[in-house]
């Protein structure tokens, strides 16, 4: 069990964790919600602190709060606005990451709902689809009907 925590855990690992956590923190920015949401953004930050703490490099609030606002460069007006606000406001991470998060749901509500998915079965207009008759949804098929 020593050996498996030895080499699960041991230093080599702690150090390729830790290095990993710092280049998270070096290459993640926030710029749009359509390509990478700000709850993924936060949560790799949190993820990326969490892992320097529990190695003994733990960040400092103001340290975690001067990231999160320089990596948010999201080109929004509003948003730029209200992180100006947030930093004046938030002297902690917690809450830094809170007032944004309620702020980006609203700024950008049309990005954040599912896309509709394409439904075959409400194809209503045509009852041949790809060449297979979709009329009987729940009919079988046997070999002699084959597509050649």
């Amino acid at each position: 069990m020593k050996a498996l925590q030895l080499h699960y855990d041991g230093p080599d690992e702690s150090k390729r964790r830790k290095e990993e956590a710092r280049v998270k923190l070096k290459n993640i920015y926030y710029k749009h919600e359509g390509t990478f949401t700000f709850e993924k953004f936060v949560t790799n930050l949190y993820d990326a602190f969490q892992i320097l703490e529990k190695y003994g490099e733990p960040f400092y609030e103001e340290e975690k709060l001067r990231l999160l606002f320089t990596k948010s460069q999201n080109a929004h007006p509003e948003f730029k606005q209200e992180i100006v606000i947030c930093r004046s406001k938030c002297s902690s991470f917690t809450s830094a990451v809170i007032y944004p998060k309620t702020m980006v749901a609203r700024l950008f509500l049309d990005v954040a709902k599912p896309k509709s998915r394409r439904n075959v079965s409400s194809n209503k207009a045509s009852k041949v689809l790809n060449g297979v008759d979709i009329s009987d949804l729940t009919r079988w098929y046997d070999l002699s009907e084959k597509i050649k």
